[in-house]
């Protein structure tokens, strides 16, 4: 049987809950900062595979590789928002037309 001993969670050495809450909010980040890209990157694809529109679809999918690297680089999820939009009002007039 085991020893049933104190548990030194709280106290043991090593224990560096503010980096692992850092890498925590960093990877949330990614995530989020990936899924607004992926989610931009298919209404471009949309665009262009479905309406058949090249001139708004392929700036589309530029624009939102772009958006993802500065929403990465700044740490805001801001821009990723913003872009999805974007792409969401660009489907709805190309696919009018």
């Amino acid at each position: 049987m085991a020893e049933h001993g104190t548990v030194e969670h709280a106290t043991a050495a090593g224990d560096d809950y503010a980096e692992h809450r850092s890498t925590y909010e960093e990877f949330v980040h990614l995530v989020v900062v990936a899924i607004t890209y992926l989610a931009s990157l298919l209404l471009g694809l949309a665009i262009v595979g479905v309406i058949g529109n090249l001139y708004v679809g392929a700036p589309l999918i530029f624009i939102a590789t772009l958006v993802a690297a500065v929403g990465v680089f700044s740490r805001s999820a801001a821009p990723g928002y913003v872009m999805v939009v974007v792409s969401l009002l660009a489907l709805a007039f190309t696919a009018t037309q």
